[in-house]
């Protein structure tokens, strides 16, 4: 029995049409599937027109700007090779990319993480969880600091100022406020680019190939997801509760693209690659008797016995200190 990937809910607030709009969709390349001979065997939809199945690939493009290609392996088993093509590149000064996924760091900006520590990178950190809606300056220092009014309004709008000066300091050019002041509030601009947003893309992309059997794409995309996420979002704010919800539905997601990933790797029969998501993807669900059942069984399947009893024994610990119960099977079952 496979690993149950749950229901994809493409209603929760992750999807980028809820932040930004279809410009956060449209920052993620689509993939082209092509042979050892370079004909194509499959393309994803946002690519449609422009060649035909069993045809060489090409980057068939009459924009001003043609779309960037990068060609990867769809997995270290597999004959085929994937054409990443990226939109059409438009200049955007000024933009400033935010790493979410693990602990916040920003693209190109060695010296942040002096300040991400404090106040300003707090003030950051919040309106990257509320990003593209406008929040009141009561509402943030309600939030941060646990206390409203005038006072704490004034230490908004400091911290404002303080954050914005940090984040042109490290943009080589300034053409666009990152934080934008609408009445009382404030609110990220589009300035501001979240790999959360990105992610969420691939994962989407990668479950829906997955179900329509296009295994190759879903294959890329999902290789793509796990790799992004570096570790829980926001990973420095543990205790924050205004960052609990998006990180909960951010494990669910890496939860799905690591299930559904081994099961393709399974199916490639690439036992090295299924391994190592099942391993990671057991550490994410550490009561989950379905994904150490199919992690204990691919590393049995590959004689791998000694492993597979201490990663058994380690589960059935936890059960009983939990649970006060065993499993419900045992290796001799499996």
């Amino acid at each position: 029995m496979g690993v149950r990937t749950g229901d994809y809910d493409e209603r929760v607030a992750l999807e980028p049409w809820h932040y930004g709009g279809p410009e956060h969709v449209n920052r993620v390349p689509h993939v082209a599937v092509v042979d050892a001979d370079g004909l194509l065997v499959d393309v994803e939809d946002g690519l449609g027109g422009q060649i035909a199945l069993g045809e060489p690939w090409q980057a068939a493009s009459t924009a001003e700007r043609p779309p960037r290609l990068e060609n990867v392996a769809v997995s270290a088993r597999s004959p085929l090779r994937a054409v990443l093509v990226h939109p059409p590149a438009r200049p955007a000064p000024g933009t400033v990319r935010i790493r979410t996924l693990g602990c916040m760091e920003l693209e190109d900006d060695d010296a942040c993480g002096r300040w991400l520590g404090q106040r300003t990178g707090d003030l950051l950190k919040f309106l990257v969880c509320r990003r593209y809606r406008v929040v009141h300056a009561q509402d943030i220092a309600e939030a941060l600091w646990g206390h409203g009014g005038f006072v704490s309004s004034g230490t908004v709008r400091q911290c404002v100022h303080d954050l914005r000066e940090k984040l042109d300091a490290g943009r080589l050019e300034v053409s666009a406020q990152v934080v934008l002041t609408r009445q009382s509030g404030y609110a990220l601009s589009h300035a501001a680019v979240v790999d959360a947003d990105d992610f969420a893309v691939h994962v989407r992309r990668g479950i829906a190939a997955l179900g329509q059997h296009r295994r190759e794409i879903a294959t890329v995309h999902l290789r793509r997801a796990v790799a992004m996420y570096r570790g829980d979002f926001l990973a420095d704010e543990p205790h924050a509760d205004w960052a609990r919800h998006e990180r909960e539905l951010l494990r669910e997601h890496m939860e799905d693209a690591l299930a559904a990933l081994a099961e393709l790797y399974i199916a490639a029969r690439d036992p090295g690659a299924s391994t190592s998501c099942l391993r990671r993807l057991a550490e994410m669900r550490p009561l989950d008797a379905d994904v150490h059942r199919r992690l204990l069984t691919v590393l049995l399947e590959q004689g791998r016995h000694s492993h597979a009893a201490r990663c058994y024994d380690a589960f059935c610990a936890r059960l009983l200190r939990d649970f006060g119960r065993p499993p419900g099977f045992t290796l001799a079952e499996l």
